[in-house]
């Protein structure tokens, strides 16, 4: 096996391990709003709101979607840390399709849109869609470095940008017990 090929395996190795020491992360969600850029209409997010009851918080959406909500829309998300008085950018990971991405990346999130929206799947026709107390609380099996957090969810059309959401999130360790 090559050295590369030594020391990509062995890094594969330490972040499992890292992951079994450091467990769960907790995000709380502290702001949400659509991407300065958003321009096309094809999807609209108005009405954005994000809320607390009790200690969790919670967002409600309209979105105004003129074209389906199908593999034909491709989606990328970006991850940005908050270092050094900015956001730094860490991630840009292109998920695929609207459908399937998110099917396989965030299944929790998908199950909790597709029944907000009293669908069962996708493809979702063009419609006016409203999301109502949608959790704004979450958590990932990955370790992440406690902090502040920026993510925005990007979606394309023919490499055309047509929507997008941002959000900013502080990480902190899930608590055992």
């Amino acid at each position: 096996m090559a050295a590369t090929g030594v020391v990509a395996l062995m890094c594969v190795f330490l972040v499992i391990a890292q992951a079994e020491l450091m467990g769960k992360t907790n995000f709380v969600v502290t702001k949400v709003g659509t991407c300065p850029q958003n321009s096309s209409g094809d999807i609209d997010f108005k009405s954005i709101k994000l809320y607390k009851i009790n200690r969790d918080s919670f967002i409600d959406a309209d979105i105004i979607s003129k074209i389906p909500f199908d593999d034909k829309l491709k989606l990328t998300m970006k991850f940005s840390q908050w270092l050094n008085g900015g956001f730094k950018p860490r991630l840009s990971m292109p998920v695929g399709g609207v459908c399937s991405g998110l099917k396989t990346a965030l299944p929790g999130m998908f199950k909790t849109v597709t029944t907000m929206v009293h669908a069962s799947d996708c493809p979702l026709p063009p419609s006016n869609y409203s999301l109502r107390k949608f959790s704004a609380n979450f958590e990932i099996t990955l370790p992440v470095p406690t902090g502040k957090y920026r993510s925005a969810m990007l979606f394309f059309k023919n490499d055309q940008l047509i929507g997008c959401v941002l959000g900013e999130a502080n990480a902190f360790p899930k608590k055992s017990g």
